[in-house]
């Protein structure tokens, strides 16, 4: 017994290691990860900060939210990864596995050490198979930045309840601070469904009785906003203009009666409750929420005062988080909720793990059935990719760098000139991995001047053909010559032209 107590967490552990690797590093492996028109631009924002020093107080376009930028700290951490990887284009996906690991081993350790080890165990579990955190582990998007300071807010909640320590405040507003600059939509609603949720338990005293407490709860809050501050201060406020536009003067672009926006919501609560889950069809997801519900009986009749009271905190903010999303009237996009799969995962650690202390001794098994069904699901859904047969598809970066790669053969070290059709209009994709090739000696160099009469031209598919023969025709000159087609993938072909 001593044995399976000793070596058996280590065994699990590593079990679970060993899958959050597989399903994260294959998207780096096959190179598919997601590359899109938002990556390369923010790439070479990145590339900017390091190269030419230039500094910005604003991070990327709020989706949906005109004249709203997210924060600059995305940016930064983008940049951080440039200087660690050098640059190469799977680095910013390998970051983001790393910090992951972090989320996992960090908040695993703190369960394990303040709830019991089946939570830590069950809380890493959910997280290495969750399929909603294996798409957006190589998923190199601001709202990911967001993650960890979800779960640092979850455990400062927790500590303060424990312990009262001001210090905690200042984590719960910087917390809350760098959810909001991560993902702005989502911050919106994250506080004031924190405010809501601290006047319906009880915690505005607790919280802000002393004078200290507010001190450390503004330093908190002020600290990840600063870069933004800056940005308002020297554009005569913007954002706070375009904020107060939003909620004085609201121009709906597309109105949603209160069914539909109801409707709406729990659709996408819905989506981010399966995707904590390794599989999210209806019957599981059913199951997962009514034995939640029933765990959370017991963590009201067994666990100390203050898990209950963080259990009790969760369930009002989600319910407070839901409501307040009601207020915005127009499109509500999922991405607006980005990282919610990780509240529900974490209620789920706790409120499942605590059945275990029921007195029928069968009920007391079903935390362990629990996990026994996530980790056979889990190597199932592996085994079966391991049998998968099916040749590695051309999504995500990998289509680009097969486009590069075949360029990079047909300049033989030399320059070239290159021009690119893509359907966003602006190849940001091509012009950060052209800058990388360029950069590391792959290709001597990359414009858009024929080089000894020649250019090659990388055209993606459009659904409107119109614009592709409108680039022809401004891009090709009259009278030159197709010397060469090359089909690259379904979607993408490079065509070498002669000027006469």
């Amino acid at each position: 017994m001593k044995f399976v107590r000793t070596w058996g967490p280590l065994f699990f552990g590593l079990l679970i290691l060993f899958l959050f690797f597989y399903f994260r590093l294959k998207p780096l492996i096959n190179q598919t990860f997601p590359y899109t028109f938002d990556q390369g631009r923010d790439f070479l924002k990145a590339q900017s900060i390091i190269v030419n020093h230039r500094l910005t107080f604003i991070g990327p376009p709020a989706g949906g939210l005109d004249g709203v930028f997210h924060g600059a700290w995305w940016y930064y951490f983008l940049a951080v990864a440039y200087l660690v990887f050098n640059g190469a284009p799977w680095g910013f996906s390998a970051m983001l596995i790393f910090i992951s690991l972090i989320e996992l081993a960090g908040f695993s350790y703190f369960l394990k050490k303040e709830v019991g080890l089946l939570p830590a165990l069950m809380f890493s579990i959910l997280f290495a198979g969750s399929s909603y955190l294996i798409s957006m582990s190589s998923f190199a998007i601001n709202g990911v930045i967001g993650f960890p300071f979800i779960l640092l807010w979850i455990f400062s909640l927790y500590e303060f309840f424990k312990t009262k320590k001001p210090i905690y405040l200042f984590l719960i507003f910087f917390s809350l601070g760098n959810i909001f600059e991560a993902e702005v939509p989502f911050g919106i609603f994250t506080i004031p469904a924190f405010f809501i949720t601290l006047v319906l338990t009880g915690q505005i005293k607790n919280f802000f009785g002393e004078k200290k407490n507010l001190i450390y709860s503004l330093t908190g809050l002020v600290i990840p906003f600063g870069p933004r501050i800056l940005f308002e201060l020297k554009n005569h406020f913007l954002q706070t203009r375009t904020f107060l536009g939003y909620f004085l003067h609201p121009q709906l672009h597309s109105p949603q009666s209160f069914s539909s926006i109801v409707t709406n919501r729990i659709g996408i609560f819905n989506y981010y409750f399966g995707g904590s889950l390794p599989a999210s069809s209806p019957v599981i997801i059913l199951i997962f929420v009514l034995l939640s519900i029933y765990g959370i009986y017991f963590v009201f009749k067994k666990s100390s005062s203050r898990l209950k009271m963080l259990v009790k905190f969760l369930i009002i903010f989600l319910a407070a988080l839901f409501a307040v999303s009601f207020f915005y009237r127009d499109i509500f996009w999922t991405n607006y909720f980005e990282g919610l799969s990780l509240y529900f995962i974490v209620f789920m650690s706790i409120s499942l793990s605590t059945i275990n202390q029921a007195k029928n001794k069968y009920v007391k098994l079903l935390p362990l059935a629990i996990l026994f069904f996530l980790f056979a699901f889990n190597f199932y859904a592996f085994a079966k990719d391991i049998n998968n047969r099916q040749p590695v598809a051309d999504v995500g970066m990998r289509e680009q760098l097969k486009t590069l790669n075949y360029l990079e053969t047909a300049a033989n070290h030399q320059s070239i000139c290159v021009r690119v059709y893509t359907p966003p209009i602006i190849p940001y994709t091509y012009d950060y991995l052209f800058d990388y090739y360029v950069r590391t000696g792959k290709i001597k160099s990359i414009g858009q001047g024929y080089v000894d009469d020649k250019c090659f031209y990388v055209i993606e598919n459009d659904q409107y053909k119109f614009r592709i023969d409108q680039f022809r025709k401004d891009n090709i000159p009259q009278g030159a010559k197709l010397l060469s087609i090359k089909k690259i993938t379904d979607n993408v072909k490079v065509e070498l032209w002669k000027f006469p």
